[in-house]
């Protein structure tokens, strides 16, 4: 699909298409019923279903993961929702769905997301030559994905592992110098400086200074903190609701141009010292994109995955035990960190980053027995799915066990999918398993974590999946047990 200019809306269906007449499966011999007939909330003229969002408070676009489970139990595993006339999706809830999402997403699979993001950079043909990683579909994007993807292959990434160690070291060494007395107020603020290191050490191959007792409020590291995380909160505001934004200066806009400025300059800054070590191999603006886009998906997305996994190991004693027998000392014993894996991996099962991935379709498919429509935006709802009895046993227990590779055999393969899979599957993968994993042995190694904050920890979606409140607990030396 060719790349989308930010005024056209990816995501309509041809009304052709939509009363296509009731045909027959040519694999089932079953009636396919038509796209209209998909069940789903009532839409009104020009607002579709935004009045559900903002005036009955019906479902609320933060509150997320329970409006769809609300959706699912009302209206079953496929749902059609018209947010506004030419914003029509499809929520899947059924895994074999859900695979054939992936199945059939195309050469160059298309999204509809980051949509005032593409706006503003479009808007600067200065810095940059589209809208970048996130939002662009076409070949454009897949031009994009295929200059950058070797920086991330494999033998690269594993490189970086004696580095990322000394980072890990450096953290843990901040963290004892902190006092504990009374506990950690908020470690979700202490996450974000380790995966900001990494992040800037990594793609910018220098230290950003962010690892230390007390940030300075103004220093480059925490504005950068700051501006990606105003840029994540504000996408999801701009990427729903009426599109106000692409005539009018509103606020969400306001702030994602005002993080995107602070992003950009850093990354701007950064090629013009030659600080990213591959500048000579790409278009400039090509550089300054990527590098922005890297910065901005990589704090957030990581320290909330690294929050719910310690609130996780909080609830579960043994499960930290179990972690400390299985330390290593040696970065490279990342390898054979089997079990670390699985914590890891059951983490993302109860707290994926988002509730799902979406695609557009590129061509008519059926699913769940009705007809879909090319131009449909499809979301998978792995979030939901992963939580359900008829996918997992003791959905809400927290059991790493499961994906012992004789359990693992008994659940759908594309229930738990955190970090995408095709094509336009998360880019930094690998990079990001790297850092959370050593940070997670560092941390069994020195500490036992207790959780003190108030209730039980949930999550907002700001974009992303983000804790609902502060990250407290109380950190006890291991030489003091």
């Amino acid at each position: 699909m060719a790349s989308t200019k930010p005024g056209r809306q990816i995501g309509s269906v041809s009304s052709l298409s939509a009363t296509l007449i009731t045909t027959r499966s040519t694999t089932n011999g079953l009636l396919i019923k038509p796209f209209k007939d998909i069940p789903g909330p009532k839409a009104l003229p020009v607002i579709g279903t935004l009045h559900h969002y903002f005036i009955t408070k019906k479902y609320s676009f933060e509150d997320l993961h329970n409006s769809c489970l609300s959706k699912y139990n009302e209206f079953g595993p496929i749902v059609r929702e018209e947010f506004a006339p030419d914003n029509v999706a499809v929520w899947l809830f059924n895994p074999e769905d859900i695979q054939k999402m992936y199945e059939t997403e195309g050469k160059c699979p298309s999204r509809r997301s980051h949509l005032a993001l593409e706006k503003y950079r479009l808007d600067h043909p200065e810095s940059y030559n589209n809208g970048g990683l996130l939002p662009t579909n076409g070949p454009e994007w897949m031009r994009i994905r295929q200059a950058f993807q070797p920086l991330l292959k494999p033998q690269k990434v594993e490189l970086f592992l004696d580095h990322n160690q000394r980072l890990c070291n450096d953290f843990i060494a901040m963290i004892q110098d902190k006092d504990n007395s009374v506990g950690i107020p908020d470690f979700l603020e202490e996450l974000k400086k380790y995966f900001l290191e990494l992040t800037g050490l990594f793609f910018l191959n220098e230290r950003l200074e962010a690892i230390v007792r007390d940030l300075d409020p103004d220093s480059t590291a925490h504005r950068l903190m700051e501006a990606a995380m105003n840029t994540n909160e504000n996408v999801l505001k701009t990427d729903n609701g009426l599109p106000l934004w692409r005539w009018f200066d509103t606020k969400a806009y306001r702030s994602i141009c005002e993080g995107q400025a602070m992003i950009e300059s850093v990354a701007t800054e950064a090629i013009r010292r030659g600080s990213f070590q591959y500048e000579n191999h790409f278009d400039k603006k090509d550089a300054i994109s990527f590098v922005a886009d890297m910065l901005l998906a990589g704090i957030d997305t990581t320290s909330y995955t690294m929050s719910f996994l310690l609130y996780h190991l909080s609830q579960n004693p043994s499960v930290q035990d179990q972690l400390v027998q299985n330390k290593f000392d040696d970065p490279s014993g990342l390898k054979k960190y089997t079990y670390g894996k699985w914590v890891l991996q059951e983490s993302l099962r109860l707290n994926p980053i988002s509730i799902g991935n979406a695609r557009i379709l590129p061509t008519d498919q059926e699913f769940s027995g009705y007809h879909v429509p090319a131009g449909t935006c499809l979301i998978s709802q792995n979030l939901i799915a992963s939580r359900l009895e008829q996918n997992f046993d003791s959905p809400y227990e927290f059991r790493p066990e499961r994906w012992e590779r004789s359990n693992r055999k008994r659940y759908h393969p594309y229930l738990s999918l955190p970090f995408g899979f095709g094509k336009r599957m998360c880019i930094g993968r690998r990079l990001a398993e790297q850092g959370t994993l050593l940070l997670l042995n560092s941390l069994m190694t020195n500490f036992r974590f207790e959780w003190i904050g108030e209730g039980e920890l949930g999550f907002r979606t700001k974009l992303i999946n983000k804790p609902d409140r502060p990250l407290s607990f109380k950190l006890t030396h291991l030489k003091a047990l």
